[in-house]
């Protein structure tokens, strides 16, 4: 079962004691268990035992492993306190020579930003204040002004003249001339100079429409509505026509007819137009009902049409055998 914790765990070396022991007494102090770690004579209100278990179970809730191990047996917190104060209190000492190095190698021309410069800048000042020597505003902004790059000399000699009091007012203007530069940077390299910027299509820009594809595309929406409308009642069964749909009972199937004979099968019709004649005298400029020809004309018209009485029709396809020869030499 993991543990939250409030803030990192102390590490063996103490390399972290610092920060550790500034956050075991910020909570402390919020718990109102804050003097347990004084002597009795600073204290201002009596330490019970509770407040000492309380102030126990939160130093070795935030120690290493190891340093749980070597500390099992202290069960003052006040002892406890006082141990890791005498082992890792000389941090100060190896400290000092690192940070007093930190600082005179500090260059503001080696960083790429200002954000950077002022993180490292805040770093140094920290820990040397943490070892007993102060720096002062005026330290702060020589030490920035003697390592500007030398292409911005004539930049730094404009800060110099604003008379800028505070370190934290030099980093402001310098922040916020680095926005700028990177801006006019980004402008002057997004076209070349003299071209005009080419406006982008609206994204929400209206389309003309033509009024007969609109009607049109109704027409389809209308059609495809009525055909969905018309499977889905055939998929169900509800046809207004009788014995459909798939719940119907199946219907044997009639044997298709097969005839060979091309004689019998329908002619294809003629698509050729066809005049309109008059049925009673045969003109083709009027219709019967319309016709004003005479007896004799209509009798002659209706004489010259009927077949012939002998006539005899001729089956182009008919298919003749020995056998009917046969017959007629018999008849010899």
């Amino acid at each position: 079962m993991s543990i939250k914790l409030d803030f990192p765990l102390l590490d063996v070396a103490g390399k972290n004691y610092l920060d550790w022991s500034q956050d075991i007494q910020n909570h402390l102090d919020a718990q109102g268990l804050l003097d347990v770690i004084y002597e009795e004579d600073n204290r201002e209100i009596p330490v019970t035992r509770e407040m000492n278990a309380k102030a126990m179970i939160l130093f070795r809730r935030h120690m290493s492993d190891s340093m749980k191990s070597e500390f099992v047996v202290v069960s003052s917190p006040k002892e406890l306190w006082d141990s890791l104060k005498d082992r890792f209190d000389h941090q100060k000492t190896i400290w000092l020579p690192e940070a007093r190095h930190d600082w005179l190698n500090l260059r503001f021309q080696d960083f790429k930003s200002v954000t950077e410069y002022n993180a490292e800048v805040c770093r140094i000042h920290a820990l040397l204040q943490y070892c007993g020597e102060q720096l002062t505003d005026n330290d702060l902004l020589e030490k920035t002004y003697t390592t500007f790059p030398s292409s911005d000399n004539l930049l730094q000699k404009q800060y110099r003249q604003s008379k800028i009091t505070k370190f934290s007012e030099l980093i402001t203007q310098l922040l916020l001339d680095e926005k700028n530069s990177l801006i006019l940077m980004r402008n002057n390299n997004s076209r070349p100079t003299g071209a005009k910027a080419i406006p982008l299509p609206e994204a929400n820009a209206a389309r003309g429409s033509n009024p007969r594809f609109e009607n049109r595309d109704k027409g389809q929406s209308s059609r495809q509505s009525r055909n969905s409308r018309k499977s889905r009642r055939t998929k169900r069964g509800l046809d207004s026509r009788p014995n459909r749909g798939p719940l119907a009972p199946r219907q044997p199937r009639q044997p298709r007819e097969r005839n060979n004979n091309r004689a019998s099968r329908p002619q294809a019709r003629d698509n050729a137009p066809k005049p309109n004649l008059c049925y009673r005298c045969g003109g083709t400029d009027h219709w019967q009902r319309t016709c004003r020809a005479s007896a004799q004309q209509v009798q002659s018209y209706h004489h010259g049409n009927k077949p012939e009485t002998n006539m005899v029709e001729i089956n182009p396809n008919a298919t003749l055998e020995a056998a009917d020869f046969a017959a007629e030499m018999d008849l010899d």
